[in-house]
């Protein structure tokens, strides 16, 4: 006898489904879905790591054993064990699923049957997962099945870190002024419903492309950064800055002010977001000088990094030429956007994309979609080797479009937010870009760059305002990642009845 399912949670419904299957034959084998085959059900599934899961079927008495099929169906397990039974509940027994009907077509390709249990109690653990998730904390066991699922280790990944500092990189794009006004909120304004303050400090951080030369340098690597810079002090510090931190500059000269944001806290919540309006187009003969550096400056680069913040530095003009300058002359090249001017698909021949689930829905023109659906479109149609999709607090998908799972599917993963206790989003997604295409330069594998990209994310949103990523620092965090999965852990063991088998 054969079951199959994921068994997130063991409910009453799949006890008696077991033991009724347990009574039709011999012996009976539980298939249990493997973590990358369950993550389709929803952010954040499966909410116990397939170990785990397996471990839980394992200990019940009438399992004999337990084993973790990778793909979304039962049909590799099949094709292998060849059981004399098949059993599914009863809530399949009308069903037309193609899953389903793939897997009755192995079990009667060998003379099997398939037999569907009595569903005299019915539950439903995504329904149960969604009405309580809330209530349960297995992060720790998240990370660790990813991180065993890619066979992911702290000195691998440090030493991906370690090889970023012999990059060449370039960074091609809008460079955005974020300024932090911190303020006591004192009271209501007599003279109508409003909040009054008094500004007690201003910070400054450098934003947009400005930030991932930043980040890069601070992993150590060589960086080249080509920015529209304009009139006025932010012009003037940005260009020290750049100076300061020993790295090239490439203007897109106009004249006009560098685009601020101001954003005015009070005790460290932000009450007010100010954007400037985008700037008028930028001069051709300006932007073909631009270009013409950029093209000028080296023969070839490790890694490249395109980022449309809807400023103009990637006009509709200028982004096909460096397209075509840069494809054959990067290693790496990654794109990324922001804002509603910006248009993500034009970002072709990007070995990997990073935008929110809302800028690619946006970019998609697809609401409702499915992110699987909507990224494999996506990788289709800029040529993108990978997608990383951000899912803000929940944490991000990772989508390896040079690669199919078992239902013909880009081969993804889930893997949650590692942030403690988030108290700025500001540049979480540039930290995420900067780390992942460094990682993917050097070599790591998509899910490698994945991990890496997300300690920095988290580091960034645990810390107010856009702060550059320092190595050491990385390296530490990376360190107290794997040190909290190594503590939950769960060793498995063989030498029971009903064992878990991998």
């Amino acid at each position: 006898m054969l079951c199959h399912g994921c068994f997130d949670i063991v409910h009453p419904g799949h006890l008696r489904h077991l033991v009724w299957a347990r009574e039709q034959g011999d012996m009976l084998i539980v298939s249990v879905s493997g973590d990358a085959a369950v993550s389709n059900k929803g952010v954040g599934r499966p909410l116990v790591p397939e170990r785990l899961r397996a471990e839980n079927l394992a200990a019940l008495e009438c399992v004999d054993l337990v084993v973790v099929s990778p793909g979304p169906t039962a049909v590799e397990t099949l094709t292998a064990v060849r059981p004399d039974r098949y059993v599914k509940g009863a809530e399949y027994r009308d069903s037309h699923d193609p899953r389903l009907g793939a897997e009755r077509d192995v079990v009667r390709s060998y003379g099997g049957t398939v037999l569907f249990s009595a569903g005299d109690v019915v539950y439903s653990s995504t329904q149960l997962i969604a009405d309580r998730a809330g209530d349960w904390n297995l992060h720790a066991e998240r990370l660790a099945g990813f991180a065993q699922r890619h066979h992911l280790s702290a000195g691998a990944l440090r030493k991906l870190l370690r090889q970023a500092g012999r990059l060449k990189c370039l960074v091609v794009g809008d460079t955005i002024v974020d300024d932090y006004f911190h303020c006591d909120a004192t009271h209501v304004a007599g003279e109508s419903p409003m909040l009054n303050a008094t500004l007690v400090q201003r910070e400054r951080f450098w934003g947009g492309a400005a930030i991932v030369a930043q980040h890069l340098r601070g992993l150590g690597a060589s960086v080249t950064l080509a920015t529209p810079i304009g009139r006025g002090k932010a012009s003037r510090g940005l260009a020290l800055a750049c100076e300061d931190n020993h790295t090239d500059l490439i203007p897109l000269v106009h004249d006009h002010a560098l685009p601020r944001k101001r954003r005015y806290l009070a005790k460290g919540v932000k009450m007010l977001k100010l954007d400037d309006a985008p700037p008028p187009a930028f001069p051709a003969h300006r932007v073909d000088e631009f270009l013409r550096a950029i093209d000028g400056a080296a023969a070839s680069w490790d890694l490249v990094v395109l980022l449309d913040f809807g400023y103009g530095a990637l006009s509709q003009s200028a982004l096909p030429r460096l397209l075509s300058t840069l494809r054959p002359r990067a290693h790496v090249l990654l794109g990324d956007v922001s804002g509603p001017r910006a248009d993500l698909t034009a970002l072709r021949g990007c070995d990997l994309l990073c935008p929110t689930e809302g800028e690619l829905r946006a970019a998609m023109h697809a609401p409702s979609v499915g992110l699987a659906t909507l990224a494999g479109s996506l990788a289709g149609q800029a040529g993108a080797k990978g997608v990383i999709v951000k899912l803000g607090e929940d944490g991000l998908v990772a989508f390896d479009a040079t690669r199919r799972d078992g239902a013909d599917r880009l081969l993804s993963d889930f893997l949650p937010s590692m942030a403690q206790r988030a108290v700025d989003p500001l540049g979480c997604g540039d930290a995420l870009l900067s780390v992942a295409g460094a990682a993917l330069a050097v070599g790591g594998s998509l899910f490698d760059a994945s991990f890496l990209g997300s300690v920095a994310a988290a580091m960034e949103a645990e810390t107010a305002g856009n702060r550059p990523i320092v190595l050491e620092r990385l390296s530490q965090r990376l360190d107290a990642e794997f040190e909290a999965m190594e503590r939950v852990r769960p060793r498995v063991s063989t030498a029971v009845r009903g064992a878990a088998v991998a």
